[in-house]
């Protein structure tokens, strides 16, 4: 019996359509993957580290506000859920930004010299303060939670107790230090109780009518007040505190070597 047309259609002409076809599809496919390529190259994986280096780039770039789990996704180019799998939530968040800017303050050893090891921690955190002054305001009175945040203060309790304190004076010490350091930095990006646009010829309030409200004092430093130096009086604060507990420390060694009676 002769084959009929549509067993004919199936012959070698019909084959070699279907194959061509096929070509054709697998070539458009592998174009398409080209272009995804070039569209979209591959990223790296996420980490925590990298979650958080965006998150304070995102801060210094467009304010606390911007700090979201939403935009911080499409900082990374990832869906906001899948941050979840390397950071719990905002305040998981909020501590790993932190550590990241402890990051910036000196952590390691300076020598046989405690005095300057101190001196380097606390121009540190104000250091960090001015290098990122939305982060800072945001996280800066945060309690440390991760033993990598913990080891500029094991640093500086180390240098306190190098000058001679006793181990609660040394705690003493340090938050002092901290207290004053993290104040400061915090006053000077965010404003002083005072500031020169408060006080002067051209400001709201003149030198002339303090005097005539009953505070010269105020009126006679109006000048300093008009020009702040705040490297000198950082530095100022900072020495104070340091000769002092400088001094604590050389009168109890003293006490100690006279011993008893």
């Amino acid at each position: 019996m002769p084959p009929s047309t549509a067993a004919a259609s199936t012959g070698p002409r019909s084959n070699t359509a279907t194959h061509r076809s096929r070509e054709r599809q697998r070539t458009l496919y592998a174009g398409d993957v080209t272009i995804a390529d070039r569209r979209s190259p591959r990223r790296e994986p996420l980490t925590r580290l990298g979650i958080l280096e965006a998150a304070l780039a995102l801060v210094d770039r467009e304010g606390a506000d911007a700090l979201t789990m939403r935009r911080l996704g499409d900082e990374v180019g990832a869906a906001a859920m899948s941050l979840y799998n390397h950071i719990p939530g905002r305040d998981a968040l909020l501590d790993g930004l932190s550590e990241v800017l402890v990051g910036g303050i000196p952590a390691e050893p300076f020598g046989n010299e405690p005095r300057e090891q101190l001196r380097r921690f606390a121009s540190g955190i104000r250091g960090v303060a001015l290098a990122h002054p939305d982060a800072f305001r945001l996280v800066g009175m945060r309690p440390l939670h991760t033993p990598q945040a913990f080891r500029p203060v094991e640093v500086a309790l180390g240098a306190l107790r190098a000058f001679g304190l006793a181990d609660d004076e040394a705690v003493h010490g340090y938050r002092a230090l901290v207290s004053f350091a993290r104040g400061y930095a915090l006053a000077e990006i965010g404003g002083f109780t005072l500031e020169a646009a408060q006080i002067g010829p051209q400001a709201p309030v003149d030198p002339d009518d303090l005097r005539a409200e009953g505070l010269p004092n105020l009126a006679e430093l109006s000048s300093h007040l008009l020009h702040p130096e705040h490297e000198a009086a950082f530095a100022f604060g900072l020495d104070s505190i340091l000769d002092g507990l400088e001094a604590r420390a050389v009168a109890l060694n003293r006490g100690r070597s006279r011993g008893p009676g």
